[in-house]
């Protein structure tokens, strides 16, 4: 990496020198693009707004496109959720005006990836069906697959495991004949979840563990992040404790590593909750408080809303601190409310919090 960035950088001194904007930015782009492979997304971040500034000044609207479409991934990537949905809805204005179906279609995908990821199901999937027809006219065999895994994991979200699993398995035919490992190795981490979601885990370990393999193959950091958290909560289920609580203490510095807060903050509550589990309050305490001002700074109020109910919960049923604990869960109902989660998702979790919040101002206990 050091030798292909001191020749970028060489390259990048002589188009400044002879003013060439074309070229500067697609030495930017490859200097991104490296920085991303790599799994350093703040310093890819920087490269892509001035490739931005350099689209914008040369009136470039494919790059301009392209770039902001790159940044919302970024974004996406980092758990940054508003900041990316902002970006693709921009790269779509533009993508929709030039008549550019192409990236049209595969911005559309990624919006509708953005409102899976917060809940809004039925609205992805509308999305994603939408766009399939686009995809196929474009006889974009790797996007049509992506999709189709996509939705699958939609559907496990809206409880239709069967249906998840055939498209998903549609999804791994399709990327096994083009020989795509990122791709597959995607796929099947999504199979391993639908396993999960069947009270597998065992099976589900099976897909993760090809799935981490790929990942580290590929060399994406980031993934095999999220597939090594899948496999803690695999472990979890099956009760094996211990092997959960190695796999994330080696999971929390890859997070770090690739400036993954959200994922840095989901893994700081599921350690809280092994250390629950093994009978060590104070210690599980620590963490959920570690964990939320990381939450709090990526805007990720459903994850926030989870830890300010997991504090609230640890200070009443151990440390009798009843007073701090009902402000914590007024707090989780509050964010909650304001999460833009589908009304029936968040009236069933809300009215959850509200039955808490009754009992710790009774003073009962939440058995």
């Amino acid at each position: 990496m050091k030798q292909a960035l001191r020749y970028y950088e060489q390259s990048l001194f002589l188009a400044k020198e002879i003013k060439n904007p074309i070229e500067e930015g697609k030495i930017l782009n490859s200097i991104a693009v490296l920085y991303r492979a790599s799994g350093h997304p703040k310093e890819a971040l920087q490269y892509y707004k001035d490739i931005l500034q350099i689209a914008e000044a040369a009136g470039n609207r494919e790059l301009e496109t392209a770039t902001l479409n790159n940044i919302a991934t970024v974004y996406m990537g980092t758990g940054e959720i508003q900041e990316a949905l902002q970006r693709y809805e921009q790269a779509l204005s533009i993508a929709h005006e030039t008549r550019s179906i192409a990236p049209e279609a595969s911005i559309l995908s990624k919006i509708a990836l953005v409102y899976q990821s917060i809940g809004e199901l039925s609205r992805a999937l509308q999305m994603y069906q939408d766009t399939l027809p686009i995809i196929r006219e474009l006889g974009d065999r790797t996007v049509e697959a992506s999709m189709y895994s996509n939705i699958g994991l939609i559907k496990q979200g809206m409880g239709q495991l069967d249906e998840a699993f055939r498209h998903h398995t549609e999804a791994l035919a399709m990327i096994h004949e083009l020989g795509e490992p990122a791709r597959k190795a995607t796929i099947l981490g999504n199979i391993g979840t639908v396993y999960h979601a069947k009270k597998q885990p065992q099976e589900a370990l099976k897909y993760y563990q090809e799935a981490l393999q790929l990942h580290q193959v590929v060399e994406n950091r980031a993934e095999e992040a999220n597939t090594l958290m899948n496999m803690a909560n695999a472990y979890l289920d099956m009760g094996q404790t211990e092997e959960a609580l190695q796999i994330c203490e080696e999971t929390l510095p890859i997070h770090r590593e690739v400036s993954n807060r959200a994922g840095e903050a989901s893994t700081l509550n599921t350690m809280s909750r092994i250390y629950q589990a093994l009978g060590q309050p104070k210690k599980a305490l620590q963490l959920c408080e570690e964990a939320l001002p990381i939450l709090q700074q990526v805007g990720e109020r459903v994850g926030e809303a989870t830890i300010c109910t997991n504090i609230a919960l640890l200070l009443y049923q151990y440390f009798q601190r009843a007073e701090e604990s009902i402000t914590h869960q007024k707090r989780a109902i509050t964010l909650l409310k304001e999460a833009g989660l589908p009304q029936d998702a968040a009236g069933r979790k809300v009215e959850e919090l509200q039955g808490f919040l009754k009992k710790m101002r009774a003073g009962d206990s939440l058995a």
